[in-house]
């Protein structure tokens, strides 16, 4: 000891901290415990250190972090041997962090990404085409020999810890209706063997920009499967261009490949205000469960305005079984985009709905499907969107109790936005979540 690794990343980087990831196979021999971290613009002059520490002697991922600036090398000096049993060291992986880009996209420049199926055969469908900014190259599954069965999955590893909230999807744009992804799930992971799912949800059949949000985590792993495809032509999919969203807006970067209908509306009523929501004063509504004894919670409070009272399912005699849903008969035909969700804010968190899916109907017998996902447990305004379409009936189903705590679920209020809702800023009934 001392120990060193230099590392020349060929260009600079705007970096900001270094992650090591020790030894997985149970050898904890040479696990890094002292150590000191020195920059270089040239790979001569070094200056004083930007990170000393010392890391537990276990086998998690450990992190260190400095001030970020742009620079070409980075040196990791280990001083010591975190248990003290030799004068080596080991690593198992070494990742240098880089900042998010200027358009609140996480920086796609250091990426490594691994799909489960690549045609090579009859097109060059590389993974790596989803990522290359180039919406006339894409990502598509095996076809030519052997049709892979779905779902199909795409591994991104950002190679930083990075706070995310959202994932993009630019379907093929050169007519190609075939192998356009619908029904989706996004999970996360700080270390590539444990998952969480983060949203889940179901696109439309067309070739618009595609946006998802779910709730802000920090993870280095972004996994995006596709269970469906979206007409169910074929068991392939593909994908011009994916981004992974940071906490800040990505506006600019979305915009790029024309209208998104997803994106766009996303950005729109994220601050829904009455003049976004369809008038309610003519609705019907009817619950497929109503708390009548112990509680007056009939559906029509859910549509009163007042986000005191609430629509409740039955509990006292009995707790009527998940899944539930909401019919809402406008009394006309409306062009509809979307439904907000309030929950119950008088601090029950019971009853919140997680899972859900929303379905349209001009006749209230044949019900579509237009939007799918799950939304977070808590008691902030909840906002989904979808292809505008127009509808006189709209059934919203929970499938699953937020937190999995009961079989009944609840609703302060519930609107229905307008496809013709102009861009309005000011919130109402608290800060939204916005779910695909």
């Amino acid at each position: 000891m001392p120990h060193s690794i230099t590392i020349d990343m060929k260009e600079n980087y705007n970096v900001h901290g270094l992650s090591y990831l020790p030894r997985q196979d149970d050898q904890d021999n040479g696990n890094i415990g002292e150590y000191s971290i020195y920059l270089s613009a040239d790979g001569t002059t070094w200056g004083s250190p930007v990170a000393t520490g010392t890391w537990e002697d276990d086998e998690n991922l450990k992190y260190a972090y400095f001030s970020a600036i742009g620079i070409r090398y980075v040196r990791l000096i280990i001083q010591s041997e975190a248990g003290g049993r030799g004068s080596w060291a080991s690593a198992a992986e070494i990742e240098v962090l880089s900042n998010p880009d200027s358009n609140g996209c996480v920086s796609r420049k250091m990426w490594v990404v691994k799909a489960d199926s690549v045609e090579k055969i009859g097109e060059e469908g590389h993974a790596k085409n989803a990522f290359d900014d180039d919406p006339n190259t894409y990502w598509h599954t095996e076809y030519y020999r052997n049709e892979s069965p779905l779902p199909h999955n795409i591994i991104i590893d950002l190679r930083d810890v990075a706070p995310v909230h959202g994932l993009t999807y630019l379907p093929r744009n050169d007519g190609v209706e075939k192998g356009r992804i619908g029904q989706f799930t996004v999970e996360c992971s700080k270390n590539g063997r444990t998952w969480n799912t983060v949203v889940t949800g179901q696109w439309a059949d067309d070739a618009t920009l595609k946006s998802t949000t779910f709730t802000p985590t920090t993870a280095r792993f972004v996994r995006f499967t596709a269970l469906t495809e979206a007409g169910d032509r074929c068991s392939y999919i593909s994908a011009a261009e994916i981004n992974v969203l940071s906490s800040k807006d990505c506006s600019k970067n979305r915009r790029k490949h024309g209208p998104s209908a997803g994106a766009a509306e996303i950005d729109k009523v994220c601050n829904p205000d009455s003049n976004d929501y369809l008038p309610r004063d003519k609705w019907i509504v009817k619950g497929d469960s109503v708390e009548k004894v112990d509680d007056e919670a009939h559906a029509k409070k859910a549509i009163d305005g007042d986000p005191n009272t609430y629509w409740h399912t039955e509990y006292y005699r009995k707790e009527s079984p998940l899944p539930h849903n909401i019919i809402i008969d406008l009394r006309d035909m409306a062009p509809v985009h979307g439904l907000t969700y309030l929950p119950r804010n008088d601090g029950v968190e019971k009853g919140r709905i997680g899972h859900f899916k929303i379905e349209c109907s001009k006749n209230g017998r044949a019900w579509d499907i237009v939007a799918t996902g799950q939304w977070a447990d808590d008691d902030t305004l909840k906002c989904t969107t979808f292809t505008p379409t127009t509808a006189r009936f709209v059934r919203l189903t929970a499938l699953t109790e937020a937190g999995n705590r009961c079989s009944y679920i609840s609703a302060a209020e519930i609107n229905l936005l307008s496809a013709k809702a102009p861009a309005i800023h000011r919130r109402k009934h608290g800060r939204p979540k916005i779910s695909s």
